[in-house]
């Protein structure tokens, strides 16, 4: 640029076009703001805000990179000094202090194996009764019938087992308390779904014979297009299902789930995430309903590793579970099952429960405890080597510990070892045998340890 008299004097220009410039960008907000007809378009229309003013607009026109505080676009504005701190939202939801937490002891439907408003899975091989198990579940919960533990088969209460006990020995007569109080819980509903078994030829059957009330068990059908349930489409109706009946004063108890896999056909069942959106959700339902929901699984065939990573699929099944139960043969029993916890997350006592299905029912056997102890490679070496040990008869406990303890099995473990099986540990007065010395025999009391039909008094 250039005066009259040719002379340069671009800096002075440059200078005063460069102090115009917060004048000439402030008028023109100012004058974009103030809503002109051909400035800025009306509020509501593309590009607007909730003020009506096309931020985009004067941004792209009065292009700068920092505004005057409270002032300018959105995504550029400053906060104004005398103006509260802009909190982000919280993308977790809102935090609660355990204080406002109140706290519940964990409800069960059997103490120590399913707990109420949880997850619980079954798991186990074909033909190892968890057919009949669910049913059996089933079954007591609608007739408010009590579990093994709380009340025996034999109808006696806690207590009235304590002094049967403190009256015989006889480890084949005594009855094994778990929990020191169980109350029989009122009939409550359940809900089924059956994937496997036809509900009229076998399982209405299977509930008559242990003793259901039908009117409070409902089968699931098909929904409308002819397809079967599926949990990750369906939860919904399962929903409304449980809400109806406690609208009308029947909460339900149970949901049983039998196979998982027949209710769950849309869902990668060996992808993790895919498992969880699936399963996370029906929790979540236990726990709003207060029921518990046992599904059942079948168990892989090549099992390597701990006994939770047996069921078909991924590991996120077990994982979202509060409680596993595995049913398998009973190396106590050749003609009996065994259910064993494999993963207890609210309860510290594993516990086996031997059992026979006989006419169609169930029958339990005397509750089983497995604490804490050796490894599961050293109880199992120790449980063949007891089983062989008494396959020609039974022996004196002295007798079976000294041999044991010879073959290089500990003490402990030949105990816990003896639990799992089942053994009966009877007690008989006389000569006892003397682990150090078996030909030298002392007047007292001895005890033997025998396999189911056995009998004790053959002891040598």
């Amino acid at each position: 640029m250039h005066d009259g008299e040719h002379t340069s004097n671009t800096p002075e220009v440059g200078a005063a076009l460069a102090a115009l410039e917060p004048f000439l960008h402030d008028a023109t907000r100012r004058v974009l703001r103030a809503g002109l007809p051909d400035a800025a378009p009306r509020a509501g229309t593309a590009g607007t805000t909730g003020d009506g003013v096309d931020w985009e607009l004067i941004d792209s026109l009065v292009p700068q990179a920092e505004w005057p505080p409270g002032d300018g676009p959105p995504w550029k504005r400053r906060p104004a000094a005398d103006s509260a701190p802009v909190v982000p939202p919280d993308p977790a939801g809102e935090w609660t202090t355990l204080t406002a937490i109140p706290p519940r002891p964990v409800r069960w439907l059997w103490p120590g194996l399913i707990p109420a408003g949880k997850l619980t899975i079954l798991a186990g091989d074909p033909g190892t009764g968890k057919s009949f198990l669910v049913l059996d579940w089933a079954a007591r919960v609608s007739a408010g019938r009590g579990f093994p533990g709380g009340v025996t088969e034999g109808g006696m209460t806690n207590e009235e087992c304590r002094m049967r006990n403190d009256e015989t020995g006889a480890a084949s007569e005594r009855f094994d308390i778990r929990h020191s109080t169980f109350d029989i819980p009122s009939p409550r509903d359940v809900l089924l779904f059956c994937g496997e078994d036809d509900p009229a030829d076998t399982v209405r059957p299977r509930l008559e014979a242990a003793g259901a009330d039908l009117e409070r068990i409902a089968v699931a059908g098909e929904v409308a297009g002819g397809r079967g349930f599926d949990l990750a489409a369906d939860l919904p109706r399962v929903r409304a299902k449980l809400e109806a009946l406690a609208a009308a004063g029947r909460p339900a108890g149970l949901a049983v789930i039998d196979p998982l896999a027949a209710f769950t056909a849309s869902v990668d069942r060996n992808g993790e995430r895919a498992v969880r959106a699936a399963l996370d959700p029906l929790a979540a339902l236990a726990a709003e309903s207060g029921a518990a929901v046992v599904a059942v699984l079948h168990l892989r065939k090549d099992r390597r590793g701990p006994e939770v990573l047996g069921p078909i699929g991924s590991i996120a099944q077990t994982a979202v579970a509060r409680s596993v139960l595995l049913a398998s043969a009973d190396p106590a029993d050749p003609a009996g099952r065994l259910l064993r916890s494999a993963k207890a997350n609210l309860s510290p006592d594993r516990a086996a429960v031997p059992f026979r299905v006989e006419g169609g029912a169930v029958r339990y056997g005397a509750v089983r405890r497995r604490p804490p102890g050796p490894a599961a490679s050293q109880r199992e070496r120790a449980t063949e080597w007891i089983r062989n040990y008494l396959a020609d008869g039974p022996k004196r406990a002295s007798d079976a510990m000294r041999d044991g303890l010879a073959a290089g099995i500990g003490r402990s473990t030949l105990k816990l070892a003896r639990r799992d099986l089942g053994l009966g540990k009877h007690r008989f007065h006389g000569p006892r045998g003397d682990a150090s010395d078996p030909t030298q025999r002392a007047t007292g009391a001895y005890w033997v340890w025998a396999l189911p039909g056995q009998d004790p008094r053959d002891a040598a």
